[in-house]
């Protein structure tokens, strides 16, 4: 995968003529600058890093093993990790894999948003993220499916998909997102291994909740893990983080790594 994703890149960054600008990759390789270990202070040597979100809950079980990113379910508990991006005011596209690992009726609460940071410390007043204080939501779920938050962009709105896609076989499951954040909504496709084409599982959504005035964007990833009894003894790996977009879109004094 690892060889794929550097080809990838450089297709992005014009190898055959294509414009589209690299904000932020990662595929979580010695590279970068990962080691094995808790992903929370990584890459050393970044300009951002992988933070505890909820310093409440340890994020021990959120770790770089063999240049992935391996979420675990060993203790219940609520994790959150986020880690800064360049604030992005255009339209941009996401891209990443996920992949179970575990029983066949096993299930994990995996969810993968872009949001503004800022929005974190508005419902509470603590800056630990909550669910309604995302932008755009993707998440596994109880019922071995994948789902997309349509959010009503003030905290509300309901998890639904325009096609079933199931996790729970174990295959590598390509999923990209175009998101419009001028107008908050984003579209979701997926590629399951061995599909010969991408199927589009979201259309239209709107965030969860909308960027502040201050940031105007978003400028967060943020990777949650709900884990509860029902899911202890599961793994989910996710890999090959790409946030591109036109070369128009204008992001300064940013390093990649």
């Amino acid at each position: 995968m690892k060889k794929v994703f550097v080809v990838v890149i450089a297709l992005l960054l014009g190898a055959t003529g294509v414009q589209a600008q690299v904000y932020y990759s990662a595929d979580f390789s010695a590279a970068e600058g990962y080691v094995n270990g808790p992903v929370v202070g990584q890459p050393a040597g970044a300009t951002a890093q992988w933070i505890n979100a909820n310093p409440n809950v340890l994020t021990d079980d959120i770790v770089i093993e063999n240049e992935q990113l391996v979420i675990s379910d060993v203790s219940a508990g609520g994790r959150w990790v986020t880690l800064e991006i360049p604030t992005l005011q255009e339209n941009f596209s996401v891209s990443f894999d996920w992949k179970f690992v575990g029983d066949a009726a096993g299930t994990m609460d995996v969810g993968i948003c872009l949001s503004d940071s800022l929005n974190f410390e508005l419902i509470d007043g603590n800056p630990v993220p909550n669910y309604n204080e995302q932008g755009t939501m993707i998440r596994t779920y109880a019922e071995g499916l994948i789902d997309v938050r349509d959010g009503d962009w003030a905290g509300g709105g309901e998890y639904k998909a325009l096609a079933e896609l199931n996790y729970q076989d174990g295959k590598n499951i390509h999923i990209r997102m175009e998101i419009n954040p001028v107008e908050w909504i984003f579209d979701v496709y997926f590629q399951k291994e061995g599909d010969a084409e991408e199927t589009m599982i979201a259309e239209e959504y709107g965030y969860r909740r909308l960027p502040t005035e201050e940031t105007d964007g978003i400028n967060a990833l943020v990777i949650w893990d709900n884990a509860v009894a029902g899911t202890l003894g599961n793994t989910m790996i996710i890999d090959n983080f790409l946030v591109y977009g036109p070369e128009t879109t204008s992001v300064s004094d940013w390093s990649l790594f």
